[in-house]
C-alpha cells in the first residue's frame, strides 16, 4: 500500500477525549448493558483534522480493553508517534506493543484520516476499495419478552434490514430464535452468542442445536479461546458458525481457513477493524478472507460515526463475499449522532464514501459537549 510511505508532519496535536454518548437503547447483551461510553482521539496540523475511535467501555468486560486502559495507552505511546517520519514508522511503533488492539486503531486511524486530509487523498481508494453498497443487518440485544423483541425487528426492517442478528445466552435463546422465525419466515435470522456457552457442559450443546435448528447462522456460541469446539459444532450441526471474539488479528483468520477446510465446517468472520488493530491489519485480514473464499462481514461495536468511518473503509474492499454487516443507522443507537452527514440505508443497503479524511463531518461542538475528560498530547 502506498500509504505506508506517507510522510507524517511534526507537530501534530492529539486530544484525547472519553466521550458519553447518550442512549437512545437500552443494547444489552450476555455480558452487559451498553453504557455508551467510547474514547475519541482527534489528531490536528496543518488546518486538518484527523479522528479516531476506540469503542471501549468503562468496564473490561467485553473486552480486556476499557476506557482507563486506552487513556493509558494513548498516554504511554503518542510521545512516541509524534516523532516518527512515515506511516511505516507508525506501525512500527504502535506493533511493538503487545495487545491495546482498540487503542492502536484508535492512534492509527486518527493519524491516517489527518493525513488523507492533508494529502486530499482518499483513503478508500488509497486501499484499494470501492464505492460498493453494503448490505446491513440489525442487532438486536436481549430484551425482556418475545413483544419488544418482535417490535425492534419490525422497525430494523421498516428501515429496510437485510438480516436480524439476535443477542442470545444461555435461557434465552431458542425462544428468541424461534420467535423471530415464526414472525418473518422470509429473513435470515443469525443467533449471536458473545461466547456466553460452556462448551464443557452437555445442556449448552443441547440449547445450541436447538438454537441451530431454527438460526440461518450463529456466532461465537463459544469463549474466544475454544475455536475447535466452534469447528465440531458448524459440523455437526450443518450450519455456518461466525467467529468475532476469536479473532484478533489476521494469522487467526489463516488459521480459521485451515480449520474450515480441515473438517468441512462452514465458518465465517465477523471482522471488527479495531478489534484487529486498525486500518492496515484489517487490510491484510480482508485480503486473506477473500484468498480463502470466506463468508465474512463488517462488524460494529455501537461505534459513532468515527468507527463507523473506518468500518466503511473496510468494508470498501469487499469482492463479493460480504454478508450483511453492522451499518444500522447512528440515530438509531444515540439520542444523538457525532455526524452532520449521516449515511442513509436504502432499500437495505448503504453506499460507501470515498472523500478525503474522515468519511463523515463531526459536529465538534456536539462532541465537545459530551467529552467528560480530555487529555492534550
Amino acid at each position: 500500500m502506498d500509504l505506508l510511505s506517507w510522510p507524517v508532519p511534526e507537530g501534530i496535536t492529539f486530544r484525547v477525549k472519553v466521550i458519553k454518548m447518550k442512549m437512545k437503547i437500552d443494547f444489552e447483551t450476555s455480558f452487559g448493558k451498553a453504557e455508551g461510553t467510547r474514547v475519541i482521539t482527534v489528531a490536528e496540523a496543518g488546518g486538518c483534522k484527523g479522528f479516531g475511535e476506540a469503542p471501549a467501555e468503562a468496564e473490561p468486560l467485553y473486552s480486556g480493553e476499557f476506557v482507563d486502559s486506552v487513556v493509558a495507552f494513548a498516554k504511554l505511546v503518542i510521545p512516541k508517534i509524534k516523532m516518527v517520519e512515515d506511516v511505516n514508522g507508525l506501525l512500527k511503533v504502535l506493533n511493538s506493543y503487545r495487545g491495546n488492539n482498540f487503542a492502536k486503531s484508535m492512534i492509527e486511524y486518527s493519524v491516517l484520516t489527518l493525513l488523507s486530509c492533508l494529502r486530499k487523498e482518499s483513503l478508500v481508494k488509497a486501499v484499494g476499495g470501492r464505492k460498493i453498497k453494503i448490505p446491513v443487518q440489525e442487532s438486536i440485544g436481549i430484551v425482556k419478552d418475545e413483544d419488544e423483541l418482535v417490535a425492534w425487528a419490525e422497525r430494523a426492517l421498516e428501515w429496510g434490514a437485510r438480516r436480524l442478528k439476535v443477542k442470545i445466552k444461555p435461557g434465552w435463546d431458542v425462544e428468541p430464535v424461534r420467535a423471530l422465525k415464526r414472525e418473518f419466515p422470509g429473513v435470515p435470522v443469525l443467533a449471536d452468542a458473545n461466547g456466553a456457552y460452556d462448551p464443557l457442559k452437555d445442556v449448552h450443546w443441547e440449547y445450541l442445536s436447538k438454537v441451530a435448528s431454527y438460526a440461518d447462522a450463529l456466532e461465537q456460541p463459544f469463549p474466544p479461546h475454544e475455536v475447535a469446539f466452534s469447528a465440531k459444532l458448524a459440523s455437526s450441526e450443518g450450519i455456518e458458525v461466525i467467529l468475532d471474539e476469536s479473532l484478533e488479528e489476521p494469522e487467526r483468520v489463516a488459521e480459521l481457513a485451515y480449520l474450515s477446510e480441515g473438517v468441512g465446517a462452514p465458518l465465517g468472520v465477523n471482522l471488527k477493524p479495531p478489534r484487529f488493530g486498525g486500518l492496515v491489519k484489517s487490510v491484510e485480514t480482508v485480503e486473506l478472507i477473500i484468498e480463502n473464499e470466506l463468508p465474512f462481514f463488517i462488524g460494529g461495536m455501537l461505534e459513532t460515526a468515527v468507527g463507523r468511518s473506518l468500518n466503511m473503509t473496510v468494508a470498501s474492499l469487499a469482492r463479493g463475499n460480504l454478508e450483511p454487516s453492522d451499518f444500522s443507522p447512528e440515530d438509531h443507537l444515540f439520542e444523538r449522532g457525532l455526524a452532520k452527514d449521516p449515511f442513509e440505508v436504502k432499500c437495505g443497503f448503504v453506499e460507501v464514501r470515498d472523500s478525503p479524511g474522515l468519511l463523515f463531518e463531526i459536529d465538534e461542538d456536539y462532541l465537545d459537549s459530551v467529552t467528560v475528560s480530555e487529555v492534550v498530547l
